[in-house]
C-alpha cells in the first residue's frame, strides 16, 4: 500500500501508524500495569509506615502517654490518603483519635465482636471498604508480654481515591509527553526526510521529465555522496550520452540527406513497403517530376516490370538490375541497385538509379 502513494505521504502515514500502535500498547498493557504497580508500591510503603508506627504507639499505650498518642495520630492524619485514625482499648473505647466525632459503634464495615476478635488475633489486618477505601487494624501491645495477651488497637481508614486519580493523571501525562515527543520527532524526521530524500528525488524526476519533453539534458543540482547523489550523477551522465548520440544521429541523417540531395546519381530512400520517403533532384528528373511529387509514391508505379520490386528485394546487395522506368508515359531504360539499411529500428532501402 505504501508503494502506491508518494514518499512525502508514506512516511507521515507510517509514523502515524507507529504512534497509534504505541498508544494502543501503552493504554492496553503499560498504563494499567504501571498504575497497579504504583498503587501497590504506595500500599507497601503505607504498611511499612504503619508497622513502624505500631511499635511507637504500643510504647505510648504502655506508659499511658495520651498526649504523645494524639500527636502521633495528628501526624498520621496529615499524610495523603488517611481519612481518620484512632486508638481503642480492648473494650473498644477510644483512647485517642484524629477527630472528636469518631465512635467505634459507627464502624459499618465490621461489627464490634468481629473487631474484638481481630484485635485478639494479635496481627495486622486490612478490610476492604467501598470504592478505594480500606480499614487497617493494627493491634497495640499494652503489657509488653510475649506473647501479648492484652491489646489495644490502631484503626485507620484509608482512601486511595485521590492517590489513584493522581497516579492515573501522572500516567496519562506521561503518555501525552511521549506522544508529544513522538509528534515533534516525527515532524523533524519528516522535514529531514523531505529535505534529504523526497526533495532530492523530485529534482531527479524533474530533470528526467525535462529531458523526456525537450531532449535537452539538465543536470539535477544534488550535492553529496550518498545513493541519491550517485543516482543523479548517473542519470546526468546518461542524459548527456543520449543527447550526444541523438546529436550525432541527427548530424548523420542531415549529412545523408544532403548527400542524397546533392548526388549527381538518382537516389531514392524507400520504406519496407517500398514507398518513397526521400528523393533527390537527379532521381526526380529521371521521371520528369519534382522530389516532393515522388514522396509517398510506390516504386512499382514508376517501373514497367510487374516483378521489379521483388527482383530488387531478392537480388544481392549492390547488384545492378536493368529495369524500365516510366517517364510521362515513355519508357526509360534504368540501371537500379538496392541497398538495405535500418533507420529508427525500421527497414529501409536505398535505390541508386542511372539512365542507360
Amino acid at each position: 500500500m505504501l508503494t502506491r502513494m508518494p514518499l512525502r505521504l508514506s512516511l507521515p502515514l507510517l509514523l502515524s501508524v507507529f504512534a497509534g500502535l504505541f498508544t494502543l500498547l501503552l493504554t492496553t498493557f503499560q498504563l494499567p500495569s504501571s498504575i497497579e504497580a504504583a498503587v501497590e508500591d504506595w500500599q507497601n510503603r503505607t504498611r511499612q509506615h504503619f508497622a513502624l508506627l505500631q511499635s511507637s504507639l504500643s510504647d505510648h499505650v504502655r506508659h499511658g502517654r495520651t498526649a504523645e498518642l494524639e500527636t502521633e495520630l495528628a501526624d498520621l492524619a496529615s499524610l495523603d490518603g488517611i481519612a481518620w485514625a484512632m486508638v481503642i482499648d480492648r473494650d473498644l473505647r477510644i483512647v485517642a483519635s484524629t477527630r472528636l466525632d469518631l465512635r467505634t459503634d459507627q464502624l459499618n464495615a465490621i461489627s464490634p465482636s468481629a473487631l474484638k476478635a481481630r484485635v485478639r488475633m494479635g496481627h495486622a489486618s486490612w478490610l476492604p471498604l467501598a470504592g478505594q477505601r480500606q480499614l487497617a487494624i493494627y493491634p497495640l501491645d499494652r503489657t509488653g508480654q510475649i506473647p501479648a495477651r492484652q491489646h489495644d488497637a490502631l484503626l485507620v481508614e484509608l482512601d486511595f481515591t485521590a492517590q489513584l486519580q493522581q497516579i492515573k493523571r501522572d500516567a496519562w501525562s506521561y503518555l501525552a509527553q511521549i506522544l508529544a515527543l513522538l509528534f515533534f520527532l516525527g515532524l523533524a524526521l519528516n522535514f529531514l526526510y523531505g529535505r534529504l530524500i523526497t526533495g532530492r528525488l523530485a529534482r531527479v524526476e524533474q530533470a528526467a521529465r525535462h529531458f523526456a519533453a525537450h531532449q535537452l539534458p539538465q543536470s539535477p543540482a544534488i550535492k553529496g555522496y550518498d545513493e541519491i547523489a550517485a543516482l543523479a550523477r548517473t542519470l546526468s551522465q546518461m542524459m548527456h550520452q543520449l543527447y550526444d548520440r541523438q546529436m550525432a544521429l541527427s548530424e548523420s541523417e542531415r549529412m545523408m540527406r544532403d548527400l542524397i540531395n546533392t548526388a549527381p546519381v538518382g537516389m531514392l530512400v524507400v520504406d519496407h513497403d517500398l514507398r518513397i520517403g526521400q528523393a533527390n533532384l537527379a532521381a526526380a528528373r529521371l521521371f520528369n517530376r519534382t522530389p516532393l511529387e515522388l514522396v509517398a509514391t510506390p516504386v512499382e508505379s514508376l517501373l514497367l516490370e510487374s516483378d521489379a520490386a521483388q527482383r530488387m528485394l531478392h537480388s544481392p546487395m549492390g547488384t545492378a538490375l536493368e529495369l524500365t522506368g516510366l517517364r510521362s508515359g515513355q519508357q526509360v531504360p534504368l540501371e537500379i541497385s538496392c541497398t538495405p539499411f535500418r533507420r529508427q529500428k525500421a527497414q529501409h532501402y536505398l535505390l541508386l538509379l542511372r539512365d542507360i
